[in-house]
Parts: C-alpha cells; structure tokens; sequence
C-alpha cells in the first residue's frame, strides 16, 4: 500500500472544521476537484459510519466513498467503494481534526494501492494525492473564511445559502 499524508493548520475554530468534514454530501463547497457531491441512494446514515457520498469530479470521473470509522468531532475514516475509472482500489483517507489554540490542525493520513497501469504510476499517484490533499485543506480554510463555494481549481464561486 502507498501511503500519503498531510498535515496543517487552519485559521478556524475546531468544531467549524468538523462540521464542514462532517457535512458529507456537501463536499463540493470546499472541494477544488469535486464538481458535485450528493448523499448516495446506498447511505446508511446521514452521516457518521454507513454514511455514503458520490462524488462527481470536473474531470468526469465519479466515485463513491463511505464513512467506515467516526469519532464526532474528532476523526474519521473515508473509504472509496467505487473508484470508477481510477487506477486505484483500497484508498481510504484518515481525516484527523485537532484544536490548537485558535487554529485547527487537519491531518489527512491516506493509503491506496494501485491497479492496472496504476501500479507503474504508484509515485505520481502519490505526488498527486499529496498536492489534492494540501488543496483540498487550503480549499475548506478559504471556504470556511469566506463562506463561498470552493470551484474548479480552486477558484471562489458565489456565496452559499
């Protein structure tokens, strides 16, 4: 299995930060790569373990990921179950969120491995998740700061409701 993880600090209150990662349907606000993201019909829960979402990405792909580890306001366990077209199987990400005074570290511990062609492209896969994951960290502090929708690349969409 490749490993991939990152960590780093937010300048947001903890609990604003677990609810953001605990609002699983919604990850497109703050995603920078995830065009659309919805509960999946398959869910077993709103959120916490069970808790299924389907991800529609800006490149076409799609994959389905499920909580299979919570701890409320503290850590959880994301497991894709459907990768689609992606080279991957067995990815699943440790999302880690801790206060420290007045920011918030988010740690994000990932592991995967490789199928197909993917098992020759195991490094960049690795480059790849770790810059997805420092994005996508960078992206929910924008998002969490400003209140609007996270785009494609990162760009700021309009104000959420």
């Amino acid at each position: 299995m490749a490993k991939v993880s990152v960590t780093k600090s937010v300048d947001l209150p903890s609990q604003k930060v677990w609810d953001y990662w605990a609002d699983f349907g919604n990850i497109y606000k703050f995603h920078p790569f995830v065009q659309k993201s919805y509960l999946a019909p398959q869910s077993k829960a709103d959120k916490g373990n069970g808790c299924q979402r389907v991800c529609e990405m800006y490149n076409g792909m799609a994959v389905r990921e499920e909580v299979t580890q919570y701890q409320e306001g503290k850590s959880m366990r994301v497991q894709i179950v459907e990768s689609g077209k992606m080279p991957i199987k067995n990815f699943y990400v440790d999302i880690l969120v801790k206060k420290e005074g007045n920011k918030t570290r988010v740690i994000m511990d990932g592991e995967f491995k490789a199928k197909g062609i993917g098992v020759l492209m195991t490094p960049m896969m690795k480059m790849q998740f770790k810059g997805m994951f420092n994005k996508l960290i960078d992206a929910l502090e924008v998002h969490g700061q400003t209140g609007r929708v996270i785009g494609k690349g990162g760009v700021l969409q309009a104000a959420t409701a």
